[in-house]
């Protein structure tokens, strides 16, 4: 069995390839998880000035945006955007919904 380093980041010449180095040890939990993570941040922070069901579709479109931006580089994959994109549409039907 052969010894290899995990924390050998000569190779690494930019953030993306730091990033990448991280999210390849980790089997691509790192990027997954800051997606969640910031998912769940927004909603909280935006819950201070609306009601769950728009801070949640807030924050369903902002981790939509990041998350299509994320699988363009190759940090996650395409059903995260799609995770996303479902949430936001649900969300956008019930406020509209509930609105009228």
């Amino acid at each position: 069995m052969a010894i290899t380093n995990l924390t050998n980041l000569t190779s690494a010449q930019n953030t993306y390839e730091l990033v990448k180095f991280a999210n390849d040890v980790t089997l691509g939990y790192l990027s997954v998880l800051f997606i969640i993570s910031i998912f769940i941040i927004i909603t909280l922070i935006s819950m201070k000035n609306y009601e769950f069901d728009e801070a949640l579709t807030l924050s369903a479109f902002i981790s939509f945006g990041i998350s299509i931006y994320l699988s363009v580089i190759g940090l996650i994959n395409f059903k995260f955007i799609i995770f996303f994109a479902v949430i936001f549409s649900i969300g956008g039907f019930w406020i509209y919904i509930s609105k009228h």
